[in-house]
């Protein structure tokens, strides 16, 4: 009979030290809620910028006003991207950089194009 008291005293330790080591097991995986939230960001960030597609070389349009430029170098764009791919539905373009009246090439052009499959499209074969 004591031996059965001692095999099962013994038996009880060992589960209850296998339980710490299973929770602290548990604790090391768990993900905290401000790090699932930056997953999460970084993930749609990176689904959104899908649609974007990067163009260089297209000199600076020059217009009277702000959006008159924008009207001229959207319209540039979309001649480019036509060239390539005839269907294609520009949403936003936007110059990346600071503008440099001395710089002899224009910014690099963001382009959102209105879904990932026109940015696939778009890409030089």
């Amino acid at each position: 009979m004591g031996g059965d008291i001692n095999a099962l005293k013994a038996a009880i330790v060992a589960l209850q030290n296998e339980v710490k080591a299973l929770s602290t097991k548990n604790n090391d995986t768990k993900m905290s809620n401000s790090q699932f939230e930056d997953i999460v960001q970084e993930v749609s960030e990176r689904q959104n910028r899908r649609c974007n597609v990067i163009i260089f070389g297209l000199k600076e349009q020059n217009g009277a006003t702000k959006d008159d430029k924008a009207v001229l170098e959207k319209s540039e764009v979309v001649k480019v991207l036509t060239h390539i791919t005839p269907s294609i539905t520009v949403t936003n373009i936007r110059r990346l950089g600071k503008f440099d009246e001395n710089r002899t090439i224009g910014r690099p052009i963001k382009v959102t194009l209105a879904n990932v499959e026109q940015a696939f499209q778009a890409e030089p074969e």
